[in-house]
Formats: C-alpha cells, sequence, structure tokens
C-alpha cells in the first residue's frame, strides 16, 4: 500500500500529541522553526530525509531502542 504524505503528517502529528510533545517543543529539537514543523504536519511543506529520521527518532524510539 502506497503512504500518503497526508498520512505521513497525521502520523507525526498523532505521535507529537502522545508524548504530549508540543510543537514548539519538537521544533527546537529538530532544529526548525514551529511554523515550518506545522507545515510538514499539514503537508504543505516536504519533510527531507534527515529531518524525517530525527523527527522518527524523538517520536517513535522508546528506552533503549
Amino acid at each position: 500500500k502506497k503512504i500518503t504524505g497526508t498520512e505521513i503528517g497525521e502520523a507525526i502529528k498523532d505521535a507529537r500529541e502522545n508524548k504530549c510533545y508540543l510543537r514548539k517543543f519538537v521544533a527546537e529539537i529538530i532544529g526548525v522553526n514551529n511554523r515550518t514543523l506545522e507545515a510538514y504536519e499539514k503537508v504543505i511543506r516536504i519533510i527531507p530525509l534527515n529531518t524525517y529520521l530525527l523527527l522518527y527518532q524523538i517520536l517513535y524510539k522508546t528506552g533503549n531502542n
């Protein structure tokens, strides 16, 4: 199944909210502006691969993973 940009954006937002992280907090960690992260979540901007990998580490990795 092909994953759409919208599904990726929603997954990022859902994971961030599930961890109770504010957008500003995550944006600071990955080194982007708050509005840039919002644009990634709303699929207004394409997420660079290195940024996506940082988001994955912050939002999906837990403990010793």
